[in-house]
């Protein structure tokens, strides 16, 4: 099995290193595993050609199912962690939606989004540095 370790680090406002907490996911890797997914797998079709609108439709589906994967989880997280309710989830969708737009439109980069939270919290997110 392969081990995919995700690190948060956090810094006072003084710029001292308060620790690191690190995140890790199992990912499947070994060859019994391997052997299993090859069974299951497909035979390849060919090649698929999309237009640039059918591409653009596929991507904006893939992206709506993993924000909403991902909001779905932060939410559920805030409400257990924090005993949110809905006006405070609402916010909160709300504020990322608005993130995202920002994005989308190339008004900014996840770096800057990165750096901001971590100008603030002291939270360094390695993933978009």
């Amino acid at each position: 099995m392969a081990v995919r370790t995700y690190s948060i680090e956090r810094e006072d406002p003084g710029g001292k290193a308060q620790g690191e907490r690190d995140i890790e996911r199992t990912l499947p890797g070994g060859k019994e595993e391997q052997e299993e997914v090859k069974r299951v797998k497909k035979p390849k079709q060919g090649t698929v050609t999309l237009s640039a609108k059918d591409l653009r439709q596929l991507k904006e589906e893939v992206t709506e199912k993993a924000v909403g994967t991902a909001s779905l989880l932060y939410l559920v997280s805030m409400k257990d962690e924090f005993g949110w309710g809905f006006d405070e989830c609402e916010k909160v969708f709300l504020r990322a939606t608005r993130y995202a737009k920002y994005l989308d439109n190339h008004l900014a980069k996840m770096k800057d989004l990165a750096d901001s939270l971590e100008k603030d919290t002291g939270i360094k997110v390695k993933y978009w540095r």
